[in-house]
C-alpha cells in the first residue's frame, strides 16, 4: 500500500517550482496579488468539515469525530448488521470508489476527509454546519495531506483503480497547502477582489480536499459556522413562539438545533454566523 502523506511531503520541492514558474510568468501587479493569496493562505488556511445535524450533534455527544469506517463499526455494533453492509447503505453508488481510495493507501481505514478554508459556510453540500479545527491538531504532525481536488471523484481511474501518479502530482504536505492553493487558483485570483478568495478556495463549486488522521474531539475545535439564513430561520422557530407546533420532522430538525447549541455552549465552542 502506498503512504498518502510520504507522497505530500515528497511533493514539496516540485510544488515550489511550480509556484515559481507561476509567479515569474505573471506581471509584477499579478505576482504581488498572488503572493498575497498564498501568504493569507498560509497564515489563515484551516481544515474545516461540514456536517449534518445529527453529526454534529453526534460528534459532541460522544466526543470524538467518527470517520465513515468508525461510524459503520459503530453502527455494527448496536445493530448485529455487518459493517460492510452498512457502509454500502450509507454511501451508495460512491462506495467502490471509496473503499479504493481507502484500501489504497497505508492508514487509509483512519482517513478523516476536510476542505482548506478560509472563512464563509463552506461546502454546505455536506451540511450546513461548518466546523472549523483548530490548526493545534495538526501543528508538528505528519499524517495530513493535501490533494488539489475532490479525492473521489479525481483520483480514481475506474470504480476500483486509484491513479496514483495524480495524486503524486498534486497532493501537498500541512507545510505547502498555500503553494498548492496558489497554484491551483492562480488565474482566478489574479483577477478578483481579495473578498472573492474564501469562496473560490471553499464553497459547494470546488475545493482543496484535506486528508488526515488524527484524533479529533471537540477541544479540536476552533469554531462552527452556520449561514446567517439558516441560524436565523432555526433561531425564530425554536424561541419566538413556544407554542408553535411542527410536523414530526420540522420538530426534529429545530430540537437538534437546540441540542446543538447546548453542546456547543458546554464545550466552550463558539457558534458564528458568516454569509454564505
Amino acid at each position: 500500500m502506498a503512504d498518502l502523506f510520504k507522497i505530500a511531503a515528497d511533493n514539496a520541492v516540485a510544488l515550489e517550482g511550480q509556484f515559481a514558474g507561476i509567479t515569474s510568468g505573471l506581471s509584477i501587479a499579478e505576482a504581488k496579488q498572488l503572493g498575497r493569496f498564498a501568504e493569507r493562505i498560509q497564515q489563515e488556511g484551516q481544515v474545516s468539515i461540514n456536517m449534518k445535524p445529527s453529526d454534529l450533534n453526534g460528534f459532541l455527544s460522544i466526543g470524538t469525530y467518527q470517520n465513515t469506517h468508525e461510524w459503520a463499526n459503530a453502527m455494527a455494533g448496536l445493530s448485529g448488521r455487518p459493517a460492510a453492509e452498512i457502509l454500502k447503505e450509507k454511501l451508495g453508488s460512491l462506495y467502490p470508489k471509496r473503499m479504493a481510495f481507502d484500501r489504497h493507501f497505508d492508514q487509509g481505514r483512519q482517513f478523516c476527509y476536510g476542505a482548506l478554508y478560509l472563512v464563509g459556510v463552506g461546502v454546505t453540500h455536506y451540511g450546513d454546519y461548518c466546523v472549523v479545527l483548530s490548526d493545534r491538531l495538526f501543528s508538528g504532525r505528519r499524517e495530513i495531506a493535501y490533494l488539489r481536488s475532490d479525492s473521489l471523484f479525481t483520483y480514481t481511474r475506474t470504480e476500483t483503480e486509484v491513479d496514483e501518479e495524480a495524486v503524486q502530482r498534486e497532493a501537498a504536505p500541512h507545510s505547502h497547502k498555500h503553494l498548492l492553493a496558489a497554484i491551483k487558483h492562480a488565474v482566478e485570483i489574479c483577477r478578483c477582489a481579495e473578498t472573492a478568495w474564501p469562496g473560490i478556495l471553499c464553497s459547494n463549486s470546488g475545493y482543496i480536499e484535506a486528508i488526515f488522521v488524527a484524533q479529533t474531539t471537540p477541544s479540536s475545535v476552533e469554531v462552527v459556522r452556520i449561514a446567517r439564513q439558516r441560524y436565523y430561520e432555526l433561531f425564530h422557530e425554536a424561541f419566538d413562539d413556544f407554542r408553535r407546533r411542527f410536523n414530526d420532522e420540522r420538530r426534529q430538525l429545530v430540537d437538534t438545533f437546540v441540542l446543538i447549541l447546548r453542546l456547543l455552549k458546554n464545550n466552550h465552542i463558539p457558534l458564528e454566523i458568516a454569509d454564505a
